[in-house]
């Protein structure tokens, strides 16, 4: 049963092209498969040649597989290659796997052959994902809803607020408003801003965009944006902005030219019209989400991309660091790529995030994103915090081993450097905030956001959650900012600042690499962060630190839990490649609470507090 789990195929994420003209390549197999394998190459136009072999290290376990991967260096940029599983007991022969599947001879050197073949790594595949993102903690704002400037760009949205949050509701912040609390923002740890969208349109949202050159009158002007960019710089915070390129706005100039004029319009192909007249009450025409106020963009159309790549350049050179981008997985697949080229020509380290919510690899081969929205490890994460009787979540709760085995098999979904650039948030304006989800409950917020900040990608805060918001569905979500100090939730804003602190100080943290820990109890995860075997981007102002590791322990037990990891759980030898605890390290060390605890030759114990957590490394 063992041969029947063997599984690769020639493209991402069990094959994808590195820097330096080297290849990345992952083997399943079943978990419970104890053989290890090795790959075998060769130059696949010079077959005649002997192969070359490397090791396979172990990348990931989930529920029923295993994942092991192995980077190799092509001398000609072309490779062919097989996989060959050895018994450790010496006892059975090898298997091969190869492009035609599983034999038990190594196929031949005839033409054509039994290999998988890589044709050949071209220049402009390579990854290029910028190495500030490694680094970076995101900060999400809503402008409507985050702060007021003195005096306020829209004084009169501000005196018409009635208290009541709807879809139509305009509390009236702006971007004076965000660059007097630039402060706060650096002080809670992040170092990267997410705009909500911020040009000309009729909403509070605005996602329904009426011009896609002009900072919204209710946010500002270029005067103030520029503004918002020189003070952000000197804080060390970036800003991408969200790019809502899927559809426009019901007052977009080439759709009300549609309306008026029908096919007589030269925008006629800019929108999926499906006859004459485009009726907005017979809504003959594709839109987003049924809204007949968004119609929807022919994104494949040259027209369409030349004029919103010249207006999304124009903020790239105005010193904006990347997008996120809106609706991405409806956008034509020619406009992402032209738009990556365009947008790099201006600035290489920009970064690009999709806002995807399922299995994206197709976006992430390196020619589109650079990440997406991890809404899938958002949702294991709150299917394991959340209290079972609040109902916050529509799926089943998970236990520790459900939930190490969901972030795992999300993990495989993505080429390295595709993981390492996700964007992972807890909460969003799409979706009811945390605390609410975890019936109000600070610890198990904490709980969450601990996972959050110890795992791989960019982790993020949605406004507010710093302090204690809550919310419910959009828009209950969008609140105000809470800015009156007597309001916020201070204990909570320290540990936020905490964490975020531990974080930046530990490149374990931001490393690559996660092997989760099976313990005995239900209510504990446990995993190992580190610097992997494969580290794929350089981390900003130096290369990461290698032999770095923490150990991240999570109960939502509501009563303490003494946990023993044995010294195999640290090291697990069987594993070739994986992250261990050094074995000369006696000591484990809590940065948060600088309490250290004894390694003994059986392992670990420690003693977890209620709905609590531990972050330990190695002593220092």
């Amino acid at each position: 049963m063992h041969d029947l789990a063997v599984w690769h195929i020639p493209r991402p994420p069990y094959a994808y092209p590195l820097a330096d003209e080297r290849l990345n390549v992952r083997l399943r197999v079943a978990k419970d498969d104890l053989r290890r394998p090795t790959i075998e190459w060769s130059d696949r136009q010079a077959w005649t040649r002997p192969n070359e072999e490397t090791p396979m290290r172990w990348f990931a376990d989930d529920a029923q597989f295993r994942y092991w991967e192995a980077t190799i260096t092509p001398s000609e940029g072309r490779v062919r290659y097989l996989f060959r599983l050895e018994d450790s007991t010496g006892q059975a022969a090898p298997v091969y796997f190869g492009g035609w599947g599983l034999t038990r001879e190594r196929p031949q050197g005839a033409w054509p052959d039994g290999y998988v073949h890589w044709p050949y790594i071209h220049r402009e595949r390579f990854v290029t994902t910028p190495a500030w993102v490694r680094d970076a903690i995101c900060y999400q704002i809503f402008p409507d809803r985050f702060a007021r400037g003195n005096p306020p760009v829209a004084p009169d949205l501000a005196a018409g607020w009635t208290g009541q949050i709807s879809h139509r509701s305009f509390w009236g912040g702006d971007l004076r408003g965000v660059i007097a609390h630039l402060d706060h923002v650096a002080s809670v740890g992040a170092n990267l801003i997410w705009f909500t969208p911020i040009f000309q349109a009729t909403t509070n949202h605005k996602y329904d965009t009426t011009d896609y050159g002009r900072i919204d009158p209710h946010f500002g002007d270029d005067e103030v944006f520029n503004r918002l960019i020189a003070e952000s710089r000197a804080r060390g915070i970036r800003v991408i902005l969200d790019g809502v390129f899927n559809h426009s706005g019901s007052q977009f100039a080439p759709w009300r030219d549609v309306l008026e004029h029908g096919m007589a319009s030269p925008y006629w192909g800019w929108f999926d019209v499906t006859d004459e007249p485009a009726d907005p009450k017979l809504r003959n025409y594709r839109t987003f989400a049924k809204a007949p106020h968004m119609p929807r963009l022919m994104t494949g159309n040259p027209e369409v991309q030349a004029y919103l790549f010249e207006r999304a350049s124009r903020w790239m050179r105005m010193g904006i660091a990347g997008w996120r981008l809106d609706v991405a997985d409806e956008v034509d697949s020619s406009f992402w790529r032209a738009f990556r080229r365009d947008m790099r020509a201006i600035n290489p380290e920009a970064y690009f995030v999709g806002e995807i919510s399922y299995d994206a690899v197709r976006w992430l081969e390196g020619d589109q994103f650079d990440g997406v929205m991890n809404y899938p490890v958002l949702h294991a994460a709150l299917r394991f915090v959340a209290p079972p009787e609040n109902g916050g979540t529509t799926s089943a709760p998970l236990d520790a081993s459900g939930f190490l085995d969901a972030v795992s098999q999300i993990r495989t979904w993505y080429p390295g450097w595709a993981n390492t650039a996700a964007l992972n948030a807890l909460s969003t304006h799409d979706i009811p905030r945390f605390l609410t989800e975890m019936g109000g409950d600070v610890d198990r917020f904490l709980l969450g956001l601990t996972f959050m900040m110890t795992y791989e990608g960019i982790p993020m805060i949605y406004y507010g959650d710093e302090v204690g918001m809550e919310g419910g569905a959009d828009p209950d979500n969008r609140r105000p900012m809470i800015w009156e100090p007597e309001r916020q939730n201070h204990r909570l804003l320290e540990q936020v600042r905490a964490l975020t602190r531990l974080r930046r100080e530990r490149p374990a943290l931001r490393g690559s690499g996660f092997r989760p820990i099976r313990l005995a109890k239900p209510s504990v995860a446990a995993y190992l962060r580190g610097v992997s075997g494969l580290e794929e981007l350089p981390r900003e102002g130096g290369s990461a630190e290698q032999g770095s590791v923490a150990l991240v322990l999570l109960n939502t037990s509501k009563e303490p839990v003494t946990v023993e990891v044995s010294q195999r759980d640290l090291s697990q030898p069987e594993a070739f490649g994986a992250i261990t605890w050094p074995a000369s390290e006696r000591v484990a060390y809590e940065p948060l609470t600088r309490k250290a605890h004894a390694l003994t030759d059986t392992g670990l114990s420690v003693t977890l507090p209620a709905l609590g957590s531990m972050v330990l490394t190695p002593n220092e």
